[in-house]
């Protein structure tokens, strides 16, 4: 059996070995799901204050890496979660090494009192999930699917044409509303707003059967993740629809990273309820969409994630002219309780 050990994030000769294991586990029948760059692991890792402990391991076969595991655990809420990614490169597999750290992960979760794991398991389109080696693997050990998502991309340059016709019949002017943009951290101003935005996507976005918890954000935890993106080299480009008192009823935002020369990520995009109806959803998107082109030429996709059951924000991404390009399926495990007296 490997021998499991901890990876020091600032050995940069450990931290390597292991970040090749996890691309090279990543691969899927000749198709490879998106894979952090080092340096954004790497931050991730070693962050002094975080709200999500991150741990790295190795496991270890006469001086080689053969598999990587990537250790995720809540420290604030959802404290009965922690979240596991397993990578292991098809030369190592079927050799006990998965097994290994997956008994590794269960340990530190029993040892801290976790009672529910997740996990995701990445798939080309039109490949069922227990045909793929992740998949296989995850159900073999008690694994059950709870979300599936869709990774969609965009090429760039969008033609103009196209924004303008995704973006018609918003009009926001004509609801009391007007956009307004920012680029990297929140504008104190903005703070109390934009944390009460988060709040309502938490709550908002689709989860499934996960055993998870909206998290209520507070203007620390904004300005924290603003750090958090600034220290991993990602600039965030943010609109938001407001209203002429201030109010704020919308935003959406895309993260550029100096590790990723040619992507862009589209993250989160909401509307409150009490202003669907109006596209401004699509409006927001467009807006911003404009903004990354403008500001960042260079880029020439566009990613972003929909879960199947969200049908409207995938209407948009699709006359934006995003393809669905693999399947993100997230799995659960829970732990089995105490053995009942009879």
């Amino acid at each position: 059996m490997p021998d499991i050990r901890a990876i020091d994030p600032h050995d940069p000769t450990a931290l390597d070995a292991w970040h090749t294991a996890v691309r090279e586990g990543s691969a899927v029948d000749g198709h490879t799901p998106l894979v952090d760059p080092l340096p954004e692991y790497r931050a991730v890792l070693t962050d002094p204050a975080p709200r999500v402990r991150a741990d790295a391991f190795a496991a270890v076969e006469d001086g080689e890496v053969v598999g990587a595991l990537d250790v995720r655990t809540p420290l604030h809420e959802n404290t009965h979660l922690t979240s596991v990614e397993i990578a292991v490169p098809p030369r190592h597999r079927r050799r006990g090494v998965g097994s290994a750290l997956l008994d590794h992960a269960r340990r530190l979760a029993a040892d801290g009192g976790r009672t529910t794991m997740t996990a995701c398991a990445v798939v080309p389109v039109g490949t069922p999930l227990g045909d793929s080696p992740g998949g296989a693997f995850a159900r073999r050990n008690g694994f059950t699917g709870a979300l599936c998502e869709d990774r969609f991309v965009l090429d760039l340059p969008v033609p103009d044409e196209r924004l303008d016709t995704v973006a018609a019949g918003a009009h926001p002017e004509r609801h009391g509303l007007s956009i307004v943009s920012w680029t990297g951290p929140c504008p104190d101003p903005y703070l109390d707003a934009m944390a009460a935005l988060h709040t309502a996507m938490e709550r908002d976005v689709p989860t499934g059967d996960l055993d998870v918890a909206p998290v209520v954000w507070d203007p620390a935890r904004v300005r924290e993740e603003d750090d958090r993106m600034t220290a991993r080299g990602c600039t965030t480009l943010t609109s938001a629809v407001r209203d002429a008192d201030g109010r704020f009823w919308g935003y959406t935002a895309i993260t550029v990273s100096e590790h990723w020369s040619e992507d862009a990520f589209q993250e989160d995009t909401l509307v409150l309820p009490e202003q669907r109806g109006r596209r401004l959803g699509a409006a927001l998107k467009a807006h911003n969409l404009r903004a990354l082109l403008r500001d960042h030429p260079d880029r020439k996709r566009v990613h972003t994630w929909n879960a199947e059951v969200n049908g409207p924000m995938r209407a948009i991404n699709a006359a934006l002219g995003f393809v669905s390009v693999e399947k993100s399926h997230e799995l659960q495990w829970t732990a089995p309780g105490p053995a009942t007296a009879r």
